[in-house]
């Protein structure tokens, strides 16, 4: 709805040239007056202040409760002792004989008075303008004043004032002057707070001040009360009384009737378009109305007293198969189902003895479909309770329900398999260890890993995955569906069982056996033969813990500890275990930040070409030394930096440190050699990885064909377009590329024909015992001819001896690297190595 547009108050009005006009005349009046009678002058004069000051009272008075004027609260209600005081002054002016004295004195001495209470009042009105004024307080206040100044006036107690023959007496000039001076503070007040007022409001009050300071002063220079500079102040008080009139009267009474007045024809204007206005709105909301009825999925339906269809909307049509002139006028058993149509009137019946709406959820048969309706029952206004009608609104919900079945059930059980989630699992397992708790029941849990199962989706893809996942799920609900088992699915490759009662460790070990047997043959899914291996962890209550966070936690150590050991294999939950676990978080703890307080540094080990016994490489090796614990074999940290993600940022660091150093070895003149870095997983499947590298050779101004990267052969199985796409744009800036660690993973053909890679290193492991071991002589051999036949080099690590490096000669191995040759050094003892080229024998 529109609202009345509110007009601003017409305060630029309030002096116009008709005022001004006006006063002009009325000065001249005034002045012919004063000339012919000065006491005429003088009455006139000061009446005309009293009625101004009277005027100023009632309008304060009879606004106090809805003001919020303190300015006009303190100064009117002052307003009413001011005229008093000035009426006596007025009364006992010389020449009027109403009192019995003559002389001067009596009127001046009033004069002072009542001028210091008007000056004080506005000077106390400007002080208070912000804060809430009791007017019941004010005025009772200024009235006791006005009577306290009376008394001494009367009493002879206040001071001469005027004498006969010599004029004003000094006490009535300093008076002056301090009455101007407060009338000059309160307009420095007003000034200093004008945004209280309206502007023109505030002009106004400026100069009926600055008039009543001009006129204070012109009271100073008079002898004889009938003199000039008394007739000149008389005019300055009369212009000071007129804007006080003009400024607040006006304003506060005669402008607000004149806007009523002049809005008034506008207000009629505006009601007629506010009654068009609302029309149109009435109009379009019955549009609405209907439209909602027409297009609402909700059965909407009216009935009479007699239980005869009058209103029925489209969805009902439809319930009903029926058209609009079939169904009205005809009750609900003549156009539904026997079973709705009883359904319906039962509900009507219900609602009709409740004599209130009646709200049911019930599951009805249409056309061989269940559906959940939400159906509310009311009576309709009636005369009487049996004479009103009845409406029904009923709202299909099927899917609703079925929606909110479905999230109450992913809330609880994973919907892959169907099994509790961790949540759910947990909420199960702590019953039952409650349930146990008070009889000392020992109760299980095994927590399961499956082996290598990112290769499963990396090779067959997700889809295969979880289909291999409810075969598991499938397998385990079979084997372990009695009422002392639970199973959970935790995550995408992990589920937990929980068994209990369990007696003896031959129990445990018996469930642990069935539960190998599980996965003892392969999984048939989509048409292919699968075959995973588990790890799993084994915690037992109330010994490895009494609630399922602990008991969890201990599983899921003795987990990651038969994975560490091969996987494959389970692992009983032990304190050693819980102490390396520990261990194991403390020193992640103190690796994070072990580069930004440069605790990591590398090491160099040469790389040597075997036919002719040159350095041709390096081998860039991460150690760390912690001021506390040493230094701290790689063995150790760099498992867990890979597992933390921490081998991000500290690979991201080796590349760049090795290749400063390689790029600073080339500057100073020294024979330029191949910088080997090794590059995680976790490295070669950022998706940034080549741009980051290619980044560091720019930065350092390494030429990519002295970078080789070493990966291993579990890096180059998975997504292999990914792997392809990655070593192509690497070998696109000249990077060399090795499979690290060659003969001891996925050994295969078929990724070297696929792969661009240059050389292959042999694991140590074989290197160790080719003297010794036929198999791992035979191994070497077939490494070296193998890559060989691809057209690869061959670098063998792990030399520590003359014979490994005969033996390794004579199979033609390209190049090598070990202690024989030279141990890991730092920058400084590698410069010197290169500056000599010095080799073993």
């Amino acid at each position: 709805m529109q609202r009345v547009p509110q007009q601003p108050a017409q305060y630029d009005r309030l002096i116009a040239l008709p005022h001004i006009a006006g006063l002009l005349v009325a000065l001249a009046i005034l002045h012919l007056v004063a000339h012919s009678n000065f006491l005429l002058f003088h009455t006139l004069v000061e009446m005309l202040r009293i009625v101004a000051l009277t005027g100023l009272f009632a309008l304060a008075w009879h606004t106090r409760h809805w003001s919020g004027n303190s300015f006009l609260g303190v100064a009117g209600t002052a307003a009413i002792a001011i005229a008093g005081l000035e009426l006596l002054h007025t009364l006992s002016y010389k020449g009027l004989a109403i009192f019995p004295t003559a002389d001067a004195n009596l009127p001046t001495q009033l004069w002072i008075a009542f001028r210091g209470l008007e000056a004080l009042a506005f000077l106390v009105a400007a002080l208070w303008i912000r804060r809430a004024v009791h007017y019941g307080w004010a005025l009772t206040g200024f009235g006791l004043l006005g009577l306290a100044l009376l008394v001494l006036v009367f009493s002879g107690y206040f001071p001469d004032s005027f004498v006969e023959g010599s004029g004003l007496t000094r006490f009535k000039i300093i008076a002056e002057y301090l009455i101007a001076l407060c009338f000059a503070l309160t307009m420095i007040l007003l000034f200093r707070r004008r945004e209280q007022f309206a502007a023109p409001v505030h002009h106004l009050l400026q100069a009926s001040l600055l008039f009543n300071v001009f006129a204070t002063l012109a009271f100073t220079q008079y002898i004889s009360v009938y003199g000039f500079a008394n007739e000149l102040g008389h005019y300055f008080l009369f212009l000071s009384a007129y804007l006080i009139y003009r400024g607040v009267l006006v304003t506060g009474v005669v402008s607000p009737f004149n806007l009523l007045f002049r809005n008034l024809k506008m207000h009629e204007e505006h009601l007629a378009e506010l009654v068009s206005e609302r029309t149109a709105q009435l109009e379009q909301s019955e549009s609405l109305r209907q439209t909602f009825f027409q297009h609402s999925p909700a059965i909407i339906l009216l009935t009479d007293a007699d239980g005869r269809l009058t209103l029925a909307n489209p969805a009902f049509e439809k319930l009903a198969n029926r058209r609009q002139d079939q169904i009205l006028g005809k009750t609900l058993h003549d156009v539904l189902s026997p079973e709705l149509a009883d359904t319906a009137a039962r509900h009507v019946h219900e609602s009709r003895q409740a004599g209130r709406p009646v709200t049911v959820t019930e599951t009805v048969n249409i056309d061989g479909h269940s559906r959940i309706f939400e159906t509310i029952h009311f009576p309709l206004p009636g005369l009487a309770a049996s004479d009103s009608g009845r409406g029904i609104i009923a709202t299909d919900v099927t899917e609703h329900r079925q929606a909110q079945a479905r999230i109450e059930f992913l809330a609880h059980f994973n919907a892959l398999t169907a099994l509790p989630n961790r949540n759910h699992f947990e909420e199960l397992v702590n019953n039952r260890l409650a349930q146990g708790r008070p009889a000392g029941q020992r109760q299980m849990l095994a927590y399961i890993d499956l082996d290598n199962f990112k290769d499963i989706n990396d090779t067959f893809g997700h889809v295969m995955g979880d289909n291999l996942l409810r075969e598991i799920a499938g397998r385990l609900k079979s084997a372990f569906h009695t009422q002392h088992s639970v199973i959970g699915h935790s995550a995408g490759d992990e589920f937990m069982i929980f068994l209990g009662p369990v007696q003896s460790e031959d129990e445990i070990n018996r469930e642990i056996r069935t539960l190998y047997d599980l996965f003892a043959s392969p999984f048939e899914v989509s048409g292919q033969l699968l075959t995973i291996t588990i790890s799993v962890g084994v915690a037992v209550s109330p010994s490895d813990g009494e609630d399922f966070s602990v008991l969890f936690r201990n599983a899921d150590t003795a987990m990651y500890a038969a994975k560490a050991e091969g996987r494959n294999t389970h692992r009983r939950f032990t304190q050693a275990m819980e102490q390396k676990a520990l261990e194991r978080q403390g020193l992640l703890a103190k690796l994070r930040g072990a580069l930004g307080r440069g605790e990591l540094y590398l090491n160099y080990q040469p790389q040597f070409d075997l036919a002719t016994r040159q350095i041709v490489g390096a081998e860039a090796l991460l150690r760390w030394c912690h001021p506390e614990l040493g230094a701290i074999s790689p063995e150790r940290f760099i498992p867990i930096a890979e597992e933390s993600g921490l081998i991000v940022e500290i690979g991201q660091w080796v590349i760049l440190e090795a290749c400063r150093q390689a790029a600073a070895w080339q500057r100073a003149g020294l024979p330029g050699i191949t910088m080997a870095v090794n590059l995680s997983a976790i490295q070669f499947q950022r998706p940034d990885l080549c741009e980051s590298v290619a980044g560091i050779l720019a930065t350092t101004g390494l030429p990519g064909q002295n970078l080789e990267l070493e990966l291993t052969e579990s890096v180059l199985v998975g997504d292999v377009e990914r792997v392809v796409n990655t070593i192509k744009t690497l070998k696109q800036q000249g990077i060399h590329l090795t499979v690290d660690d060659f003969g001891t993973g996925y050994s295969s053909l078929a990724y070297l024909q696929r792969f661009a890679v240059d050389k292959l290193k042999i694991d140590q492991s074989f290197v160790r015992n080719m003297a010794t071991d036929e198999s791992s002589s035979s191994v070497v051999r077939a490494i070296i001819r193998l890559a060989h036949s691809l057209g690869l080099k061959v670098v063998a690590e792990g030399v520590e001896t003359a014979g490994q490096t005969e033996q390794l000669a004579r199979l033609t191995c390209d190049e090598v690297q070990g202690y024989h040759f030279g141990k890991p050094m730092d920058a400084e003892e590698f410069t010197a190595l290169l500056g000599s080229r010095t080799t073993p024998a």
